[in-house]
Order: structure tokens, then C-alpha cells, then sequence
């Protein structure tokens, strides 16, 4: 064999052995399917993934590059390293194109931005254990300057989040929120009908009232209002079981269903 092609062949060798150590990284599995909230990231800076709270280097990366050319021009080109399509968290939004903006605006809507949320199965003083993946149940730690918490950098009402309309003083705020809080600012609960009872574990309710918001958590079990009477006494309400032991059971929409 040749110089150049046994050159050849040993770069190959290394590459392919580096790319199989990449795609090889391996990541704990949550037994806590459900977690306890959802972490809302700015998409401006990179954020660095840690297996664990305990690991002292990112196994990876997410940044973010805005794509400037094409039909696709102005939305927002996520890339990772290590994990490829093994980042699935529970929103990943690109945004809308520079086109798609100008559509909804002339339809008298916004343009929407990028949104990357994931689901939070534990906090600490020091970040969050999040799903890196909705479907495998993987898990990474994401490190939190507590400083950058947008409550702190914010000129609004701190129970208001809304991605499109973020009042902060710093690009790198995150925001984080129990499942009771996103729950009850929540835009639709989308359920079964028939899953639809008079109290938890009572009698199927049967009804042609709009009920899919929320007003109150309950274990695991939410109440379901009709949003045009929301604050009233009396307005008419139902139950409706959201989650069991490791299972969401309702389709949240948090902001308006383009998330």
C-alpha cells in the first residue's frame, strides 16, 4: 500500500472512530416521565449540555445561527454536535421565515418568534435536569446563572410569559414555571370529551360550553372553565384528568397554538 493511501486510510480510521464516539454518548433515562415544570431558553446564546449536575465538561452544545438566504430566510437553524435528532424537547420552534412574518402581520397577528422549551424533572441551586428527549426519556443538566432568571430582568408581571413579548434587561434569561402555573395561563387544554367529568373520579360530564382553559390544579386533576366567563361565580366548569404517574394525559397549548 502507498504512503497516500495508507495516509488515507488511517484518517479515515480516525474519523469514523471519532464520529462512532459522538454518536455513541450515552445519557441517563428519567424513571419521572412528567417532571415538575418547563424551562423556557433565549435562543441567542449557546447553551452548553452536561450529562449530569456532577460532569465538569458539556458533552455538547446548542447554538443557534439565523438563516439568510432562501425561502427559509430569517428562522432560526438549531445545531448540536453530538446529539443530531436526539434533541426533541417539548418545543423546538425555528420561528417564522421573514415571509411567514410578513404573511401574519398583514393578517393582523405577530411574527413568532423561535422557542426552545424543555421539560424540567428536577431543579437545583445550581440549573435543571431536563428531557433532551421527549421520546427516549434522555436526560441532561443545563448550568443557571440564577442572575439571568428573567423574573429578575423583568418590567412586567412575573407570572406572564409569553416568548413573542419579552421584557428583560439581559439576551440571556431563562424562565422557568411549575406545570401548575403553564397550565393555568394556558391558551386551550385540549382533552377527550368523554374525559370530561363533574368532579375527580366523578360522573362523565356532559356539555356543549366551551370549557378548555384552566383555573385550578388539583393533584392530578385540572378544572376547565369557559375562558369568556373566567372570574365569574358560578360559570359553568368541569374535571379533567392531566396527568397519572408518568403520562401527560391533555394537550397543553401555552401560547395561542403556534408554539
Amino acid at each position: 500500500m502507498s504512503k497516500t493511501r495508507l495516509f488515507a486510510f488511517l484518517f479515515c480510521l480516525c474519523s469514523c472512530s471519532s464520529t462512532s464516539s459522538l454518536d455513541a454518548v450515552k445519557l441517563p433515562i428519567t424513571e419521572n416521565k412528567v417532571g415538575i415544570g418547563l424551562l423556557h431558553l433565549n435562543v441567542s446564546e449557546t447553551i452548553r449540555l452536561y450529562t449530569t449536575d456532577t460532569a465538569s465538561n458539556p458533552y455538547d452544545s446548542i447554538s443557534f445561527r439565523r438563516i439568510e438566504s432562501g425561502s427559509n430566510k430569517g428562522k432560526l437553524d438549531f445545531k448540536t454536535t453530538r446529539l443530531g435528532n436526539r434533541l426533541k424537547p417539548y418545543i423546538l420552534s425555528e420561528g417564522d421565515s421573514d415571509a411567514d412574518g410578513e404573511d401574519h402581520r398583514n393578517m393582523g397577528l405577530i411574527h413568532f418568534v423561535p422557542e426552545l422549551t424543555f421539560s424540567v424533572i428536577e431543579q437545583t441551586a445550581a440549573g435543571f435536569t431536563i428531557l433532551i428527549n421527549e421520546e427516549t426519556f434522555e436526560t441532561s443538566f443545563i448550568s443557571i446563572d440564577p442572575e439571568n432568571d428573567l423574573r429578575k430582568n423583568n418590567n412586567s408581571d412575573e407570572l406572564f410569559f409569553n416568548p413573542n413579548f419579552i421584557d428583560s434587561k439581559i439576551s440571556s434569561w431563562f424562565y422557568y414555571e411549575s406545570w401548575e402555573q403553564a397550565i393555568k395561563r394556558a391558551w386551550y387544554i385540549d382533552y377527550e370529551d368523554e374525559k370530561l367529568f363533574d368532579q375527580p373520579f366523578g360522573t362523565n360530564l356532559k356539555t356543549d360550553v366551551d370549557l378548555h382553559q384552566a383555573d385550578s390544579v388539583a393533584g392530578n386533576w385540572i378544572r376547565v372553565i369557559d375562558p369568556h366567563k373566567r372570574g365569574q361565580k358560578n360559570a359553568p366548569h368541569g374535571w379533567v384528568q392531566w396527568r397519572d404517574t408518568d403520562k401527560i394525559l391533555v394537550h397543553i397549548v401555552l401560547n395561542g397554538g403556534y408554539e
